[in-house]
C-alpha cells in the first residue's frame, strides 16, 4: 500500500512538473485554465518562464523526496528523519493550497465562476488535498 501511494505521488509530481516545463518553453494548451482570473477575466499574475521553471523544479524535487522516502531512490543524504520532515512539509504545503486564500484559490474561495475557479473546484483543490493525505499516509506507514 505504501508503495502505491509513493508511486502515485511521484507520477503526479513528475507529470505536473513536465506540464510546467511545457508552459515554460511556450506551450499554450491549458494555460488559460492554470492562472486565477478576476471576475472581469484579468489574470491575477502573469508567470514568466523562470518562475514556471522554478515551480517545475520544485515538483521534481518533491518527487525525489518522496522517492527517497519510499526507498525507490538511494541517496547518501537519505536520513529518514529529514525525509519525514520534508514529506510533512510537502503535505502541509498542499493542504494549505487546497484550503486556499479565500478569494480566488482553494475550497473556500469566493470567486468560483471563472474558468480557473471551476477547474480549481473540480480538480486542483481536491488534487492538492489528496496529495496532502497521501503524504500523511506515507509518514505513518
Amino acid at each position: 500500500m505504501y508503495t502505491f501511494f509513493a508511486f502515485t505521488l511521484i507520477c503526479t509530481f513528475l507529470s505536473i512538473g513536465v506540464l510546467h516545463l511545457y508552459w515554460a518553453v511556450g506551450g499554450k494548451k491549458w494555460i488559460s485554465l492554470a492562472v486565477p482570473k478576476t471576475v472581469t477575466g484579468q489574470l491575477l499574475f502573469k508567470p514568466g518562464a523562470a518562475e514556471t521553471i522554478i515551480v517545475a523544479l520544485g515538483l521534481f524535487g518533491f518527487a525525489g523526496i518522496i522517492g527517497t522516502k519510499a526507498h525507490f531512490i538511494g541517496l547518501p543524504f537519505g536520513n529518514e528523519i529529514y525525509l519525514s520532515y520534508a514529506t510533512a512539509i510537502i503535505g502541509f504545503l498542499f493542504l494549505i493550497r487546497s484550503i486556499g486564500e479565500f478569494r480566488y484559490v482553494g475550497f473556500f474561495k469566493k470567486i468560483k465562476h471563472t474558468d480557473f475557479g471551476t477547474m480549481d473546484t473540480l480538480y486542483y483543490s481536491p488534487l492538492c488535498f489528496i496529495i496532502a493525505i497521501m503524504c500523511l499516509i506515507i509518514l505513518v506507514l
